[in-house]
């Protein structure tokens, strides 16, 4: 993967549950957590773990799910269910 600032890290998915949950390592070190909990038919909840080490992440997070918020206005605005 690339980090913001340009640097390639080698990557390693750690955990994986098929469309609920996924966590991996970057570079050797553990990394976020994503996980999606169905709620009704046409919602979810979606999450992100962080370790404890890595609170500066909390704001990309943050600004990675309302973006993924977004998107997914977006794409049932039009009429896509996925």
């Amino acid at each position: 993967m690339q980090t913001t600032f340009g640097l390639w890290l080698p990557f390693e998915v750690t955990v994986w549950e098929e469309c609920r949950v996924w966590a991996w390592r970057v570079g050797g070190v553990p990394a976020t957590g994503h996980c999606v909990t169905p709620m009704t038919a046409t919602s979810c909840r979606v999450a992100f773990t962080i370790p404890r080490w890595a609170p500066f992440y909390i704001p990309v997070c943050r600004v990675a799910l309302g973006r993924i918020r977004d998107l997914a206005h977006r794409d049932l605005a039009k009429g896509d269910p996925r």
